[in-house]
């Protein structure tokens, strides 16, 4: 306050995401495991083939899958790192696949041992990220706050372009 400005950290902008966070929620519901199935009047069956290859190669990254989707903070903090892993997982790539079409083609383009290596890399850093910021009680009103939300955030800080 002395004439010095000093840069807000980051939970301070958050008027930011106060725009991109329904629009991510909204997306990460729509294609979550159990909501992203194709309808049965889907006609484009390249988006339909590319989707059951990304579920096919995510099948072969680990038997366990990710649940935690629509947890709180508390239940994100008492999980165990592998659930959070590939929950992180689903997250960056049903975002990416429909929001990021510049980080999804070059997902395209890598074989599938190189696309795993991607894949499994960011979700560890989107999990860091997440449970980061889900350390910090004050942000979030407590532990009753749904992680979707700090996952859109984290999603949208690391890997959308400015």
């Amino acid at each position: 306050m002395n004439g010095q400005e000093t840069k807000k950290p980051f939970y301070k902008t958050f008027w930011f995401y106060v725009i991109v966070i329904p629009l991510v929620l909204y997306l990460i519901g729509k294609y979550t495991p159990g909501s992203n199935k194709p309808s049965e009047n889907t006609s484009n069956k390249s988006a339909s083939t590319q989707t059951n290859d990304i579920e096919q190669k995510m099948g072969e990254w680990a038997e366990e899958v990710g649940n935690l989707h629509k947890a709180t903070v508390r239940t994100w903090r008492n999980s165990t790192y592998s659930n959070r892993w590939h929950t992180a997982g689903d997250w960056f790539t049903a975002i990416t696949r429909a929001n990021n079409p510049d980080l999804q083609g070059k997902l395209d383009k890598l074989n599938n041992e190189q696309w795993l290596a991607t894949v499994q890399e960011c979700s560890k850093q989107l999990e860091i990220c997440i449970s980061e910021i889900a350390s910090e009680e004050k942000l979030w009103g407590g532990t009753d706050s749904l992680v979707a939300e700090i996952a859109s955030i984290c999603y949208a800080k690391m890997y959308m372009s400015d």
